[in-house]
């Protein structure tokens, strides 16, 4: 029975927590918008971030000009994505100035845990904590 008990207790320190859980998932796709930046930037091509405010989804959409065509940037870790702060779903990122037009802060969330990805013309940075 102790046995059992210790092997227990161990699994479950083993598992990340979903506040780690979610803030590698924001990383993970704080990186994928700025490798998405450097594409456009390279190609000239424009595309749309699509997040909307609600309902929360399981992926981000990528939606590129010139050709068109849709790419998801989806949870790999069972979170969900909303964009936060305004009612704006839509931003676009045009590389002939490099700035993204509206800024974007995607909230991104596992249960009660939480992270933001604040996006600015081509960067994007993590945080634990509300922005303003």
């Amino acid at each position: 029975m102790a046995v059992i008990l210790t092997l227990l207790g161990a699994l479950a320190l083993a598992a990340p927590s979903d506040d780690a859980t979610v803030e590698k998932e924001a990383r993970a796709l704080a990186a994928y918008i700025v490798l998405s930046s450097v594409t456009a930037n390279r190609s000239g091509r424009t595309f749309i971030l699509m997040c909307p405010p609600s309902p929360a989804r399981d992926y981000v959409e990528f939606m590129w000009q010139s050709p068109q065509e849709s790419k998801k940037y989806a949870s790999n870790y069972g979170c969900s994505f909303s964009r936060y702060g305004n009612k704006v779903v839509d931003s676009y990122y045009y590389p002939q100035w490099q700035e993204m037009v509206p800024q974007a802060t995607i909230q991104v969330k596992r249960g009660d845990a939480y992270h933001f990805v604040i996006v600015h013309d081509g960067k994007a940075r993590t945080s634990r904590t509300q922005p303003n």
